[in-house]
């Protein structure tokens, strides 16, 4: 399995629409990841269902799969590679989102690469 680091070079600057829906979106990020490290293909299912957002992946967690593959940890227990997911409504992520934790900036704040952020359809860190 390729590290955090490794990752982040395959895809870095790259934009995937793993889904065909919406174009480019965060989610077709992790599904990317999903597919290229994990060796799953989620494809087209719909993990954003029903809200329409990603906090449905954490929403319907068990549900959809992602317990195979993943574990849920506390935001303060993160370590470089593992994905969060902001809920709807909350700040700075108002429609929710989904990214893959880099580091803590030690002020409340953090480094994450995702698709469909900071003004970027491609992956940026």
């Amino acid at each position: 399995m390729p590290t955090p680091h490794e990752f982040y070079l395959q895809v870095i600057g790259k934009a995937f629409d793993e889904d065909g829906v919406y174009g480019v979106q965060c989610v077709d990020g992790f599904n990317a990841f999903c597919r290229l490290v994990l060796g799953w293909n989620i494809g087209n299912k719909s993990i954003c269902s029903p809200t329409g957002y990603a906090t449905s992946i954490w929403d319907n967690f068990e549900r959809l799969g992602f317990n195979k593959y993943f574990d849920k940890v506390a935001p303060n227990q993160m370590v470089d590679g593992d994905w969060a997911i902001w809920q709807k409504g909350s700040r700075p992520c108002p429609y929710s989102h989904v990214a893959m934790f880099r580091r803590d900036n030690g002020n409340g704040t953090g480094v994450f690469l995702g698709q469909n952020q900071n003004g970027s359809s491609a992956f940026k860190q």
